[in-house]
């Protein structure tokens, strides 16, 4: 069974040089197999964050690896073929992925005490994703009823502290 391709790199990187003084058995890596070592790698960085938060309290393990990867895939600069949404091509919930991400980014900003320029862009992404989700409902429902359309400030920096219940 052949499965397509469902990611490929916002720009791709440079081919390889063709200087091969080892000889064949040393031959680089593909952009593909370049591309799987960094996702996972990213994702495997993220999962361990995430076990410095209570996020295993507030999900399951299959949705926190869900939304390691989806970072992974943002922080190596690779999109999802054909238009889709990452959100579908992972299938998880858009509320449960910016959940579980703001909290890991609040974590790595904290740690390295200073926001990463990265994390801005995951917030955009995040918010375009619940726009056109929120449109394809209104879609769906007959477009008659109206939707609130949430802006890109939609998506705080910062989750709000949950009061605590004594």
């Amino acid at each position: 069974m052949l499965v397509a391709r469902q990611v490929e790199y916002i720009t791709p990187p440079p081919p390889p040089s063709t200087s091969t003084a080892a000889g064949p058995s040393s031959s680089p890596p593909s952009n593909m197999a370049k591309m799987t070592n960094e996702l996972v790698q990213y994702a495997m960085n993220f999962a361990n964050d995430s076990m410095h938060t209570s996020l295993c309290l507030q999900f399951n393990a299959k949705t926190i690896a869900l939304a390691c990867v989806y970072m992974s895939v943002k922080f190596t600069k690779v999109r999802p073929t054909e238009g889709k949404m990452w959100s579908d091509i992972l299938g998880i919930e858009m509320e449960a992925l910016a959940s579980i991400s703001m909290q890991i980014m609040e974590l790595i900003a904290d740690k390295k005490g200073c926001e990463l320029p990265i994390f801005e862009t995951i917030r955009c992404d995040l918010a375009k994703m619940r726009e056109r989700k929120a449109m394809q409902t209104q879609r769906s429902s007959g477009g008659g009823t109206s939707v609130k359309h949430e802006s890109s400030s939609a998506v705080p920096s910062r989750d709000p502290k949950r009061p605590r219940t004594s």
